[in-house]
């Protein structure tokens, strides 16, 4: 990969030691003791979107927050079978990020990528993604969404300011979601406010930057109604990219990269008693690097992405010890790019999934609760076709044999409550026509070991079905495999997670073992690649989040550990970060702030040559305004003030003169934000 004097492959971007130590003892030197009005927060009427003085939360209640991507009922972290992150709506204000992707770019554990198709492909565990995003399953209050061409979900659906919280599950999940809960799970809660109002926000950055949107809760005659709209528009700094040799897209290696970004996307959501609806709607066009990668196979044009998601959920307690909870969801995709430099050739493809699920849950003593579940899924391609934009017609059906994937399931879990030992025992059962079927159980025993002090022991299986895009694409250069079989993992984890006065932690270590990834493979002989089974591993890590937050000042550290073991694990974990640290801070002066976001990432194996470690840091200033009944959040950040070469190594491909690509959001940026609530 050829980039310029901003973006050189081997250069050393390694953070001075001292800058991390110093910035750590600032940190910690800022957090002093709760007093006793701090720590005496009720829990059980917390409400965190009610609080629009985000530093009056303490941390206490930030950790008491219930979340629901671990099980059928609302637990803090301390509580949850499974080792959940949660980013809230304070940190998100408190940070300044900009984007559901890059909060989670800093959650311990996760990383967020680029490939030469997608953008802000997120990452658990060190386990790489082969081209989309189809190993961490992504929800919408709790409706998964995901499209069955390629299998994966969008992170940029969704809108940051019309964000509560985001639950990260990091290790397997099937057994409560079934398919693609790989190697984790993510739940973005929309706002979620006890009161009627909203907010209006808007953003301006340099070199190009826009956008702006509006969000609003009301409640009234029962009904509790959110509805939101907004977009964005961004242009980054140039940079030269060379592409691929051996390709059968022929032409100019070296061509210039304007990496460009439009988002647009729309929420609603009403309650009434059991009933609740949800819609959202987006639409996200973005370049890409050409499906070679390469100039004439459409580098630095737009892919477009739009789709919609539609569900109705209800839930009823039909005594004091049974309730049942029933879901319908449809969800579409379209999306379309160009294959080659003058659009003649576009790729247009779509396709939709209808679920619906019920699960009962009974307390069948004080010790005993049982769980039963069962879920039917229909997936349904509407075409994957090269099509001549000229004439607008469909010259090639690249998935001939596809058609529709039944799939159903049946998944019980049994949760024992021993006074200060929560175990729960859990298993799913999937049957689908075209690959058989698959269990997947877990196994979780959670410690209480104090008021705010827990101990869990895990042990999961998941599993990640083949695509249709796997299964049946059929084309020059690639040729899907009805023979393909799920994907397989299965993980032990021990957890300890504390509270103590201004600070939390959560330290962890895991073993994890990935059976039957899905691979491309491209024989000697050259293309067309064909979908294999293959590449089993083993990888082990360890995870440690820690928060701290005082009167005026707050911020986190984490740190993530990720080794494959044995030979066959180079092939994955020779391209992630053996170390990895994530931090920030916030100091509170009254009305303003002023803070950083840093990351410092361990040098990598790139397919040619070492990168070598890499940092990031930003900046930002905040301030609160008053005027009359409305409050005014003005931030200004400042995106990567060292500017810093983020690359990640090129582990798709892998062709003989590229070494790692640019990260999205490379280069310097300066960026205003201003939220007016009312």
């Amino acid at each position: 990969m050829a980039l310029p004097h901003h973006l050189n492959v081997g250069r050393t971007n390694c953070l001075p030691t001292e800058w991390l130590v110093l910035l750590t003892i600032l940190i910690l030197g800022q957090v002093g003791p709760l007093s006793a009005a701090d720590t005496s927060a009720d829990s059980s009427s917390l409400d965190n979107s009610q609080t629009t003085d985000y530093f009056a939360m303490n941390l206490e209640q930030l950790t008491a927050i219930r979340v629901t991507v671990s099980s059928h009922d609302a637990l803090d972290v301390f509580a949850t079978p499974s080792t959940v992150t949660v980013i809230s709506r304070e940190m998100i204000d408190q940070y300044h990020f900009i984007t559901v992707a890059e909060a989670l770019s800093y959650v311990a554990g996760l990383e967020v990528y680029q490939t030469i198709i997608d953008r802000n492909v997120t990452t658990a565990r060190g386990v790489l993604q082969n081209f989309y995003a189809n190993k961490v399953l992504l929800l919408i209050n709790n409706t998964p969404t995901w499209q069955p061409i390629y299998g994966e979900g969008s992170v940029d659906r969704i809108n940051l300011q019309d964000v509560e919280r985001i639950e990260v599950l990091k290790g397997p999940a099937s057994v409560m979601y079934g398919s693609n809960a790989y190697s984790g799970v993510i739940n973005i809660v929309l706002r979620d406010r006890d009161h009627s109002g909203g907010a209006a926000y808007g953003r301006l950055g340099a070199p190009s930057a826009f956008g702006a949107g509006v969000n609003f809760t009301h409640h009234g005659g029962g009904w509790e109604t959110f509805f939101s709209i907004n977009a964005s528009h961004e242009t980054r700094s140039p940079y030269t990219m060379t592409g691929a040799e051996g390709q059968p897209f022929q032409g100019s290696l070296e061509f210039e990269m304007t990496e460009k970004e439009e988002t647009g996307s729309f929420n609603f959501q009403a309650r009434y008693g059991d009933h609740t609806l949800l819609v959202n709607g987006f639409r996200h066009e973005h370049t890409f690097l050409g499906a070679g990668p390469s100039y004439v196979s459409g580098g630095g044009e737009m892919v477009d992405n739009k789709g919609i998601l539609a569900a109705y959920r209800y839930e009823n307690r039909l005594n004091q010890k049974t309730r049942i909870k029933g879901s319908l969801s449809f969800d579409l995709y379209h999306r379309d790019f160009p294959i080659s430099i003058d659009h003649t050739n576009q790729i247009v493809l779509a396709g939709d999934r209808a679920l619906a699920e019920l699960v009962g849950i009974t307390q069948l003593s004080d010790l005993l609760r049982l769980e039963l579940g069962a879920t039917a899924e229909n997936r349904h391609s509407r075409g994957h076709n090269t099509r001549n934009a000229v004439t607008d017609t469909d010259v090639r059906d690249n998935m001939p044999g596809a058609g529709n994937v039944l799939e159903w399931s049946g998944f019980t879990q049994l949760n024992f409550d021993f006074k200060r030992v929560d175990l729960l025992l859990g298993t799913r059962y999937t049957k689908t026509d075209d690959f058989g079927d698959n269990v997947s159980s877990r196994v979780s025993a959670v410690v209480e070991l104090g008021e705010r002090r827990s101990l869990k022991a895990i042990w999961g299986q998941s599993f990640r079905a083949p695509t249709m895009f796997e299964l049946y694409f059929d084309h020059p250069t690639v040729v899907g495999n009805p023979g393909l079989v799920p994907e397989k993992s299965s993980s032990w984890e021990l957890a300890y997670l504390a509270s103590h006065g201004p600070v939390y932690y959560q330290v962890l270590g895991f073993y994890a073992q990935y059976e039957q990834l899905i691979q491309r493979v491209t024989p000697a002989t050259g293309p067309p690649s064909v979908y294999q089974n293959g590449n089993s591993f083993d990888g082990r890590g360890i995870e440690v989040e820690t928060r701290f937050q005082s009167r005026a000042t707050n911020g986190f550290i984490n740190y993530t550990y990720l080794d494959g073991v044995g030979d066959a694990a180079e092939s994955n974990f020779q391209f992630v970060a053996d170390h990895s640290v994530k931090l920030g801070m916030n100091q509170h002066f009254r009305d303003f702030s002023i803070g950083f976001l840093g990351k410092v990432l361990s040098s990598v194996e790139g397919h040619l040559d070492t990168i070598e470690a890499q940092y990031l840091l930003d900046l930002n200033f905040g301030w609160v305004q008053d005027v009359g009944e409305l409050s005014l959040h003005h931030a200004v950040i400042l995106k990567n003030v060292t500017g810093s070469d983020m690359l990640i190594a090129e582990y798709i491909r892998q062709t003989p003169n590229i070494n790692s690509l640019a990260s999205t959001g490379f280069g310097r940026s300066l960026v205003y934000y201003v939220t007016v609530e009312f």
